[in-house]
Parts: C-alpha cells; structure tokens; sequence
C-alpha cells in the first residue's frame, strides 16, 4: 500500500505551516503507518518548499515526494523529471 498527502490545505494550514498542538500526534500516526506503508507528499511545489515547511521530524517517514504535480519526483535528497 502507498499512502500519498497532499501539502496544501490538508497536511498545512494557510499559513504553511503544521499546527504546533498537531506534529506530536502526527509523528506518532506516521510512525505507526510507516511500518505498514510507504508515505509520499503529494504536492505542486517543489522539493525546496517542502524540506522549509514541513519539520524534519515529519518528514522522515516519507519515502519520497510527488512534486510539481507530478511532473517531478524525488526521493528525497535529487529532483528527477518526469515530464515538463
């Protein structure tokens, strides 16, 4: 099973940002899910937006990122082009 989040208006508020009161219980729900699935973020930025607003302590459970609305992917470290 793959699961894939999208950033914008679920997984971030319209500050772009997570909820402070909600990245404890988040790490706990990704941990428990990642032992079960892989996680991707879902997302029409790019990999430099992600890695500023999502916390490193989140972002460990992805096993990579959609990015650019699938235009590109990343595994987390390189940005591969899918299509332009």
């Amino acid at each position: 099973m793959i699961i894939g989040i999208d950033l914008h208006g679920t997984l971030l508020n319209k500050d772009w940002s997570i909820a402070k009161n909600l990245v404890e219980p988040m790490n706990e729900a990704l941990a428990k899910l990642n032992e079960k699935t892989k996680i991707y973020t879902c997302t029409g930025n790019d990999l430099s937006f992600v890695k500023t607003h999502i916390p490193s302590s989140i972002q460990k459970y992805f096993a990579g990122y959609v990015l650019e609305t699938g235009c590109v992917i990343s595994d987390k470290e390189k940005e591969e082009i899918i299509t332009t």
